[in-house]
């Protein structure tokens, strides 16, 4: 009799741990360390800036004999590691610490408490991104910047809404054209001054050129503003988009 009892016993436990098992995602089943990034994009307070990502995942998936997967979360807050099977603690900061270092990235560990919070929302994987895949967000990026420029553009002299959506094409295409270069090309964390104003040129002239196409004499001084204004949104444009964002933020702002 006793050994009966102990024979289910034992079943029950082996049974319990294999359901615990088939219901825990991959992520607890694996070592994964998060750390808090500053890498929001500027032109677009509320992704990741993929230019500055990439080059990071991807110098940390070159470490694939401690990496496994580097990820980055859409907001552009924190960076997922997963690290290799029996890695030790201290080569796992040797190997974090050289690749921020290398990007002048200052980062900091996820707290025990915010690590478990994070844990359930990269076990889902809907809004992380690998290395190549952050120049989804770059291309995101290029389409909110051409649409603030055509904004400010229509504050100082309305467009037609033909117009408006051509000359907003184009200048996302243009964008996303430049994006890809620079995210395939530049390590844009080493010398961030450097590259920005060696694209500022780029940016400035490509989007006149585009203007001409498209726009009188009246509009393209609308445009000149629009671009002397930056890429960035300006202090009125934040205090639009946080008023927004107060009043109904599933629909106005959303995106």
């Amino acid at each position: 009799m006793k050994k009966i009892l102990f024979s289910l016993i034992a079943l029950s436990a082996i049974t319990f741990n294999a359901c615990n098992n088939s219901n825990s995602g991959t992520a607890q089943n694996e070592v994964v360390n998060f750390y808090d990034v500053p890498l929001v994009c500027g032109a677009a307070s509320h992704i990741g800036c993929g230019s500055k990502a990439k080059p990071i995942l991807l110098g940390l998936e070159k470490k694939n004999d401690v990496v496994k997967e580097a990820w980055l979360n859409r907001e552009g807050t924190v960076i997922a590691i997963v690290w290799n099977e029996n890695v030790s603690a201290e080569l796992k900061t040797k190997t974090s610490d050289a690749i921020f270092k290398e990007n002048k990235m200052d980062v900091t560990l996820l707290s025990e408490n915010e690590h478990r919070k994070m844990l359930i929302d990269f076990e889902q994987k809907k809004n992380w991104y690998r290395g190549a895949e952050v120049d989804k967000l770059s291309m995101e990026e290029a389409a909110i910047i051409a649409e603030r420029l055509v904004k400010r553009i229509n504050a100082k002299t309305p467009l037609t809404k033909e117009k408006s959506g051509v000359l907003q094409q184009a200048i996302t295409n243009n964008f996303k054209t430049t994006f890809k270069a620079i995210n395939s090309t530049l390590n844009i964390n080493t010398d961030e001054k450097k590259a920005m104003e060696t694209y500022k040129q780029k940016f400035e002239t490509e989007i006149l050129e585009i203007g001409k196409k498209y726009l009188n004499e009246t509009e393209m001084i609308a445009l000149k503003d629009a671009i002397a204004n930056g890429l960035t949104p300006t202090e009125d444009e934040n205090k639009e988009l946080k008023s927004c964002e107060k009043k109904n933020k599933d629909k106005c702002c959303k995106k």
